[in-house]
């Protein structure tokens, strides 16, 4: 069911978690919804700027994004880059922005 797999083993194991192992077993099927599919993993570099999103110290956020080489200026503002697409994604979900999203490239 993981996002990055194909679409469908994603159908084929969907069948499968929602009609037979949510019925067969319900708790351990909540629990995988709820530690696995409802979670986020976050890297070391997501972590640091976490963190320092968390501490209000946006300069020192930008610059972790910096040094992992997040922050490559392009054309047309940032450079295209999938981890921190995805970054930006998973604080959308929660009602965040980048700190870096107030200055595009």
């Amino acid at each position: 069911m993981d996002a990055h797999a194909q679409q469908e083993i994603r159908a084929y194991a969907t069948v499968i978690g929602e009609r037979i192992v949510a019925t067969w077993v319900p708790l351990v099927w909540e629990a995988f919804v709820d530690y696995r599919l409802g979670a986020a993993s976050l890297s070391r570099i997501e972590q640091e700027i976490l963190g320092a999103i968390g501490a209000g110290d946006a300069e020192r956020a930008c610059g972790i994004a910096r040094a992992a080489g997040w922050l490559e200026r392009g054309a047309g503002g940032w450079k295209r880059h999938r981890e921190r697409a995805e970054f930006e994604a998973k604080l959308g979900g929660w009602g965040m922005a980048a700190p870096w999203a107030a200055n595009p490239g």
